[in-house]
């Protein structure tokens, strides 16, 4: 399953990269290039293979996500075909010197975006506006410093009247995101003073927050399949991943599914 032609528009600006050239290719090349490695694609089944949270477990969820900012999403049983898929084609585009953005040229994070994104777009009232970011942090590599998804005048729109975020990223772990890997780190939003501060122009710089709640921070850590949910308020971040790692961390996102309110 290629989807070419309608997601070359998102890559302009790659197309500045030594190698860019490469993505005005035609459907047969991604095709052939994906076949060397031997990267399977989920079949139609996989589309329909769509594990929704149950209700009764709502309320719980959102007091979390009011709480602390995110959630870990239960039991989604995302495709197992379409998480190998990802993983495999991120590592093919990686030894090419392609940026891994590129795996949205094919069916396989389309199936693992879709199925998250459905079972949250039910739990918090949520569309998908298809903002997608991946990370491949290989060892003694890390991705993104502390930071906040929306800050600045953008947190006017922030939250809606039930206390629930009108912005939230999902993270998708396509890897095991551990301490033997890197993981993600947030500071929950109770103890953060400016989480629900949507008047600022500017944020504070965010080691000065950390440094005051450090005792607070949380790791995440992840198996594969693994999808996290937080408000585009908390605060967080990916540690680096040490030296040794036995493998790169693959995710999609953070920014793989923004998602905002209609």
């Amino acid at each position: 399953m290629l989807l070419v032609a309608p997601v070359l528009a998102l890559f302009g600006a790659i197309a500045l990269s030594p190698k860019g050239h490469l993505l005005m290719r035609g459907e047969s090349f991604w095709a052939a290039f994906a076949a060397q490695a031997q990267v399977s694609t989920p079949g139609e089944q996989a589309l329909k293979h769509v594990t929704l949270i149950p209700g009764a477990e709502y309320p719980q969820l959102q007091k979390q996500m009011r709480n602390d900012g995110y959630i870990e999403v239960p039991n989604l049983d995302i495709d197992a075909a379409a998480l190998r898929g990802c993983k495999d084609h991120i590592a093919n585009l990686a030894h090419a010197g392609l940026p891994a953005q590129c795996v949205f040229l094919y069916g396989a994070p389309w199936v693992v975006c879709g199925h998250a994104s459905d079972a949250l777009g039910q739990l918090f009232g949520l569309q998908s506006v298809q903002d997608f970011f991946v990370f491949n942090v290989g060892p003694g590599q890390y991705g993104w410093g502390a930071h906040r998804d929306r800050g600045g005048g953008e947190s006017r729109t922030a939250f809606g009247a039930d206390g629930l975020p009108h912005g939230v990223t999902v993270w998708i772990a396509l890897s095991e995101a551990s301490r033997r890997t890197s993981c993600m780190h947030v500071l929950p939003s109770f103890v953060d003073p400016h989480y629900s501060d949507v008047e600022a122009e500017e944020e504070p710089d965010p080691s000065v927050t950390l440094s005051l709640h450090h005792q607070h921070i949380r790791a995440l850590p992840a198996e594969a399949g693994t999808v996290l949910a937080w408000s585009h308020r908390l605060l967080h971040w990916g540690s680096a991943s040490p030296i040794d790692a036995p493998e790169a961390r693959m995710v999609i996102p953070p920014h793989s599914t923004c998602l905002s309110r209609t």
